[in-house]
């Protein structure tokens, strides 16, 4: 699995049994597909996680990344998941097309006791019926999310270490002074008639 940036040191856990060809519908009995109307709660959502604890190893630009490009043009409600209860979104998962992939779940800091194993479980099982039958699952974590460690050793995934730097920097303290090369310049997009030019410069980029 290629190297992954976290806020963390990160580790990816795999699931030591090889799964087995389900005829059986994979269609999942907890979370329900996204829609775009979901967008709004879903980034408040996953704003609130990452402002109230640090164990998410995804961050809400990654999200939104994968939807905006990965996706693009595609069905998001195929590949993004949604957990409620009474009306309060609690828990995001992100299941993509092809494994090895970067599975992500992130769970309401406060309800994980609740729902961490179960929902964790049912992206498992998604899995079960669709793979063949020496197919892996994998998923990255917070070296720190030691309630995520937890849970995946319960349902049978073995440690595999991978390769994560986190880079830290005091905002208090003053920056170095940085100039740009000659002939350059730096300045906000005028408008949206520069959209074609950002989109080179980003695709080129990546």
């Amino acid at each position: 699995m290629h190297p992954l940036s976290f806020t963390g040191h990160a580790s990816t856990y795999l699931n030591k049994d090889a799964f087995v060809q389900r005829s059986q519908s994979t269609a999942l009995k907890l979370l329900r597909p996204y829609c775009p109307d979901d967008l709004a709660s879903v980034q408040a959502f996953l704003g609130e996680c990452l402002h109230t604890s640090q164990f998410s190893t995804w961050h809400l630009g990654d999200i939104l990344y994968w939807m905006s490009h990965h996706y693009l043009g595609i069905n998001l409600g195929e590949y993004f998941w949604l957990y409620e209860q009474k009306g309060r979104l609690l828990a995001l998962a992100h299941l993509p097309p092809i494994m090895p992939g970067e599975v992500a779940l992130i769970v309401d800091p406060k309800f994980r006791d609740a729902l961490e194993l179960i929902l964790l479980n049912e992206c498992q099982q998604h899995y079960q019926g669709i793979q063949g039958e020496n197919a892996l699952l994998s998923i990255s974590v917070a070296e720190s999310d030691e309630q995520r460690k937890v849970a995946l050793t319960r349902l049978g995934f073995r440690f595999k270490g991978c390769n994560g730097t986190a880079c830290q920097r005091a905002l208090a303290c003053p920056f170095p002074n940085a100039t740009l090369p000659e002939g350059f310049s730096l300045r906000s997009a005028a408008g949206e008639h520069e959209t074609a030019l950002l989109a080179n410069v980003h695709n080129a980029a990546f």
